[in-house]
């Protein structure tokens, strides 16, 4: 896992310092120096709560079908194990990060029912138990959301010429690479707005 730099979120510029440590400590791998990017961790293709929650998104969006039933029970497949560690306490319930004495009042729900279930939950949970293995732009993609979900949470692409938001229709397709437009068939152009 490479360094990375953060970006100040008012200014929309980061701090011109390198941060060597690695961005997420489920890539940390003991005894490989943190910035050297290289590892001997395998990279994850598909993974089992990808899927389920994939289960969840086609349900919640009208699929019918579905051998475990209703979105709920997909979604929460997943919420259940990544709360396996939580020693007894109810299900229904998980400490919030950074409160390691799981103080009552930090306590919230993330279980879904059929009542609940909707995609901005599953997207939420995605980006949680994906985060950093470069799913979240294909997520929010297929779901329509990108710049909704940008500029909901990610306040620095507010900022552009005049105030204008950074994040164009134009993003829901990648730039096509200058090289590879250059040894391709002519007739190929640009994706637009780059």
């Amino acid at each position: 896992m490479e360094g990375y730099a953060p970006i100040n979120a008012t200014t929309g510029v980061t701090d011109n310092m390198f941060w060597g440590k690695p961005m997420f400590w489920k890539f940390f791998q003991p005894g490989v120096p943190y910035a050297d990017g290289w590892s001997t961790l395998n990279d994850p293709l598909f993974r089992s709560a990808e899927l389920y929650l994939m289960a969840a998104e086609a349900i919640v969006k009208g699929a019918t079908g579905a051998k475990l039933g209703t979105a709920d029970v997909y979604y929460n497949v997943v919420l259940d194990r990544a709360l396996a560690s939580n020693k007894g306490k109810s299900p229904n319930r998980a400490a919030k990060a950074n409160d390691p004495t799981d103080d009552p009042k930090n306590v919230v729900s993330y279980r879904a029912t059929p009542a609940t279930i909707n995609i901005d939950m599953i997207l939420d949970e995605s980006g949680r138990e994906l985060l950093g293995e470069s799913f979240r732009w294909n997520d929010l993609k297929r779901t329509k959301t990108l710049i909704t979900r940008n500029l909901l949470y990610n306040p620095w692409t507010k900022y552009g010429i005049n105030g204008s938001s950074q994040i164009k229709d134009f993003h829901y397709l990648r730039p096509i690479p200058q090289g590879m437009l250059d040894v391709t068939n002519p007739k190929i152009e640009q994706n637009p707005g780059y």
